[in-house]
């Protein structure tokens, strides 16, 4: 019996072997705007001695670091962004722990609302499994953009819809604003080299959208 790991990823290839999802935005507007996204990446391959079709992890994150440091939308890995929120968060602690005054209310507020900006940058989140399938290897490549919206309600309950954590007693939804789905199948010896261009092909059809975004003049 295949682990459940394999069979989800076949299940993804049946539904997504004809044609690969392109990349894309439902709204490109939504892109206008944007300076810096971080990025977050995930290696689903399960590695055992001997077998084929395993995604290294170093390799993929050291490709990663090379596509994006190419592009003119400016990219950020998690660990980048995780240790610039801490800088920030140290701040503003450093802060509320300075003598009441008004110039220190000023420095705290504008600290806090440094940090709240940072920490609402939006997210993509590059995903990739592969496996091998009928003797060849396969894998499936996912992107998604996520981005902070302000709370708002279900209509009907009027329920007030808040998730992400931003700060104290602060909540916001985040909501997805573009994705692309790719499969891809390919001899082992390929495989590699074709796992980091359909990720390359993806991130370039990012910047391509958000770029015509930033000419759009009615947005």
């Amino acid at each position: 019996m295949l682990p459940a790991f394999k069979v989800l990823l076949a299940c993804w290839l049946v539904l997504l072997s004809t044609a690969a999802m392109p990349a894309r935005s439902p709204y490109p507007s939504y892109l206008k705007g944007i300076t810096t996204i971080e990025y977050r990446s995930y290696v689903g391959s399960r590695a055992s001695p001997g077998q084929r079709c395993v995604i290294n992890r170093h390799t993929w994150n050291t490709a990663l670091e090379v596509i994006t440091a190419q592009s003119k939308l400016k990219f950020i890995s998690e660990e980048e962004y995780r240790a610039q929120l801490d800088v920030l968060r140290e701040k503003v602690s450093s802060l509320r722990k300075q003598p009441t005054s008004e110039s220190a209310v000023k420095a705290l507020d504008a600290a806090q609302a440094d940090l709240e900006e940072y920490g609402q940058m939006p997210t993509l989140s590059l995903m990739v499994a592969g496996m091998e399938y009928f003797g060849r290897c396969a894998a499936v490549f996912r992107a998604s953009l996520h981005v902070h919206v302000t709370p708002t309600d279900f209509i009907g309950t009027k329920e007030i819809i808040t998730v992400h954590y931003i700060g104290p007693g602060k909540f916001n939804p985040v909501i997805q604003i573009w994705h692309g789905d790719r499969t891809l199948q390919t001899r082992d010896k390929d495989f590699a080299a074709q796992v980091i261009s359909t990720a390359a092909t993806t991130i370039k059809t990012l910047v391509d959208e958000w770029t015509e975004a930033q000419k759009c003049e009615s947005c």
